[in-house]
């Protein structure tokens, strides 16, 4: 249910000025629709634009190759306004008072790739401008509006991301692995398919490529830092805006906006830089392809993004491979997922509850995302596993958006309140380790202050091997993980927030049938108490046991020959 706050009341407690609402949308099906409606106006947006990038830059793409190219950069400054926008206008309609804070102006460089676009929409500067764009046309003057001072009760974090020490074994296998890589690039020559940017090891790509007779290869990453890119030109951006506002005509004041924006941020990199962005893939990237295979790099890659179209425009196969768990799962997915599925000519996944579908490919999850284990009653930790999202939504998804993660953090506290006092001793809290400027362990400790956050000084995996009995409060990877490993898990989230498919609610229910899957921290909280004693011998019993092996059969493919399967989907 949308709950309208203030904006001096946010500003307060986060130091975001642009957040209005703490869930703007009022219903999981509300925003099913929202990224519905996204979708359907970036695509309108990318077809006139493409046209006019193309006679500017004198590269042509095929229709599926200029959405390859743009459909990613596009998509996040759309939903990233439209979630600002309805913001604004529920807290219109709740007669909320703007108060506008630290409004000035900074003038925001156009950004060179899709990349440094992304760090822009983790700042307040990108979203200052926003505001100002679109809070008269939602209903608020900006001329008019109060100026406030406010001392935030917690200050945001910078979006720093915690690292493990490097010991010196850890610095010998990187130098191993740089000389394994030179042979490999010698050995990959002329091979028809090519691995870039995969949620893989580096032992099991080595499986994959000496299995396959080096038929795969793998690229490392490129790097754009030295290419130098145009400025700017603002000229023929402004006029692109009104040949695009003509050519897609009876828009909406808010869809005005957003051609507005979408034409004034879009990276240098795909329109004045294109023929640069060229030469750098034809400097870096194999010519004539037979088959392209990624799984994190179809987003903000550029070079990789253009080189697809390039090439899937010449006939290359292109293959996406899953990298992470809740595929399938959300109601609405992440931005990631869906282009995955629109750009691959087959996608290979392990964990979709929809692998009848046609050019998906279920396949055995690769080893390194998990391992194996009798857990031992000796061990004492209780391992709280948790999460963290953007301050300023660019995706509309079904996780805690924006604001939403003071909620989530107040049922995280919640649980760890509700935990008996035996049991505290024991718990160790494992957080996203970017906290993306929530402070999230300062708002924790609020309500908590015995809690103990982990300091990474262990892997997610090491972590697990050492916990009793384990909790996730997110629709992530981490679940998954810790369930194939054979720890005992317990899930706790708002299913309002992370809604599901309609043909995975089934699942979830199974689980909450069981004791595993919970709504309410402070039951959850219970649960563990319950069954703290002899964990291994409830995760045991056979309603549960049936319960997780069905679920991860379905989600979490864990078949044997894995390299096998992957080399014959990547070769065929």
């Amino acid at each position: 249910m949308t709950r309208a706050v203030s904006m001096k009341e946010v500003f307060e407690d986060t130091g975001m000025f642009s957040m209005v609402s703490v869930d703007p949308w009022g219903s999981p099906l509300e925003r099913r629709e929202a990224v519905d409606y996204c979708d359907r106006l970036s695509g309108r947006i990318i077809d006139g634009l493409s046209e006019a990038i193309e006679v500017y830059s004198g590269i042509p793409l095929s229709e599926k190759g200029w959405r390859l190219l743009l459909r990613p950069t596009v998509s996040l400054l759309v939903m990233s306004a439209y979630h600002h926008y309805l913001s604004i206008t529920k807290a219109v309609e709740g007669g909320y008072a703007p108060i506008f804070l630290d409004m000035s102006i900074i003038p925001l460089a156009v950004p060179e790739t899709t990349a440094a676009l992304q760090v822009y929409l983790f700042g307040d500067d990108f979203h200052k401008q926003l505001l100002v764009e679109l809070a008269p046309i939602a209903g608020w003057s900006a001329t008019s509006a109060a100026t406030a001072e406010a001392q935030p009760g917690i200050a945001p974090a910078s979006d720093h991301i915690a690292t493990r020490r490097h010991s010196i074994t850890d610095i010998a296998t990187a130098w191993l692995k740089r000389g394994l890589k030179d042979l490999v690039r010698r050995l990959s020559r002329g091979s028809e398919c090519y691995l870039y940017n995969i949620n893989l090891s580096f032992a099991e790509i080595i499986q994959l490529l000496v299995r396959s007779g080096f038929r795969i290869a793998y690229l490392p990453l490129t790097n754009l830092a030295q290419v130098e890119w145009p400025s700017p030109d603002l000229e023929w951006r402004q006029s692109s805006c009104q040949a695009l506002l003509r050519r897609l005509g009876g828009l909406n004041s808010f869809e005005a906006a957003v051609c507005r924006v979408v034409t004034t941020a879009l990276p240098i990199c795909l329109a004045e830089g294109l023929p640069q962005l060229k030469q750098a893939v034809e400097c870096y990237f194999p010519v004539q392809p037979k088959t392209i295979a990624s799984g994190m790099a179809w987003v903000a890659d550029d070079a990789f993004k253009l080189w697809s179209a390039q090439a899937s425009d010449r006939g290359a196969r292109l293959v996406s491979a899953q990298h992470g768990g809740g595929y399938g799962m959300r109601q609405c997915p992440p931005l990631s997922e869906r282009v995955e599925h629109d750009v691959a000519d087959q996608f290979l996944g392990w964990a979709r509850h929809d692998a009848e579908s046609r050019h998906i490919v279920k396949l055995p999850v690769p080893p390194h995302f998990y391992h194996k284990q009798r857990t031992s009653t000796t061990r004492q930790l209780l391992l709280y596993v948790g999460t963290a999202e953007a301050r300023y939504p660019c995706q509309i998804q079904s996780v805690p958006m924006g604001a939403m993660m003071l909620e989530y953090l107040g049922r995280q506290a919640d649980f760890l309140a509700g935990l008996i006092p035996e049991l505290r001793r024991h718990c160790l809290v494992r957080p996203n380790p970017s906290d993306l400027g929530w402070r999230g362990e300062a708002r924790v400790k609020r309500q908590v202050p015995w809690v103990i956050f982990d300091d990474f000084s262990r892997t997610y995996l090491e972590r697990l091997r050492e916990a009793r009995l384990v909790v996730i409060d997110n629709l992530n990877t981490t679940f998954l993980q810790s369930m194939a490993s054979g720890v005992p898990t317990i899930l706790v989230w708002d299913p309002e927030v992370w809604s599901l498919n309609d043909g995975v609610q089934e699942d979830f229910a199974r689980l909450e049938d069981v004791g595993v899957y919970f709504h309410d921290p402070v039951q959850a909280a219970k649960k563990v108490a319950g069954v703290w004693q002899d964990p291994l011998g409830w995760w045991a019993t056979d309603p549960v046991a049936a319960a997780v092996n069905d679920f991860l059969d379905k989600y979490f493919n864990r078949g044997c020959n894995w390299s096998r399967s992957w080399v014959a989907a990547l070769t065929q």
